[in-house]
């Protein structure tokens, strides 16, 4: 599943903010952004287990249908010997 970039947003002023309806904003989206910085590690890890376990179950397919078309050609093959 394809996921959206996230986009944060927040202030560099180092003053007190003009509008203080906002500051409440400001500090959820900070400590989004911390969580999601706290939280890289394990997603990498889990993005690579998902990737090993996708190229696992593609080996099993390629080898399948090699193994089936190895068979059928064997077939064929056989019967043009005949």
């Amino acid at each position: 599943m394809y996921q959206v970039p996230r986009v944060y947003f927040g202030s560099f002023w180092n003053l007190a903010l003009r509008c203080d309806e906002h500051h409440s904003l400001f500090e959820l989206e900070e400590q989004n952004l911390f969580a999601d910085i706290q939280s890289l590690a394990r997603n990498a890890v889990l993005r690579k287990l998902v990737n090993i376990i996708k190229r696992a179950r593609l080996a099993k397919v390629c080898c399948l249908l090699f193994f089936t078309r190895g068979n059928i050609m064997g077939q064929f093959v056989g019967h043009i010997r005949l």
